[in-house]
């Protein structure tokens, strides 16, 4: 195995790793204590970016579109809609809130001074979370754990 082939990227390791993002957002929604609010909408959010871009992969994005398209969750979803999966055409409130603090200028991995962040009802965007993985995951051929259908 050369070293290139180590750090390629494919719709089912982005999947794969959207789910685990996901279900480490769901464990500090089940914790029933003060969730910690910037780390479930980092996790979420990374898990969103990681589901739309699953499936650009899959439609034969490279690499480079996925990059041009940074951390904007935005951007992802409308190049998402446009790649053909059904899901809302225009990004949703919870998807554009969560983008507000996931892209520039970065507010959930660099905090600043006097800044608060506002993020959806977790309980909801789980579940809405879950609709685009469900979405994804038929797609692709995989069932909702990212093991693939025969």
């Amino acid at each position: 195995m050369n070293k290139t082939s180590l750090k390629e990227v494919s719709d089912i390791s982005f999947f794969r790793g959207a789910l685990s993002f996901l279900n480490a957002a769901e464990i500090l929604v089940k914790n029933e204590g003060n969730i910690p609010i910037d780390a479930f909408a980092y996790l979420a959010s990374h898990a969103l970016e990681l589901f739309l871009k699953s499936y650009l992969l899959s439609v034969g994005a490279q690499e480079g579109k996925l990059k041009n398209i940074g951390h904007s969750l935005e951007v992802a979803w409308k190049e998402t809609v446009k790649a053909g999966l059904p899901i809302e055409s225009k990004p949703p409130e919870w998807c554009r809130t969560l983008n507000s603090t996931f892209e520039w200028p970065f507010l959930l991995r660099y905090p600043r001074n006097n800044t608060g962040i506002v993020v959806p009802n977790p309980q909801n965007l789980i579940t809405q979370l879950k609709v685009v993985s469900r979405e994804v995951s038929s797609k692709l051929g995989v069932d909702e754990q990212g093991n693939f259908l025969k």
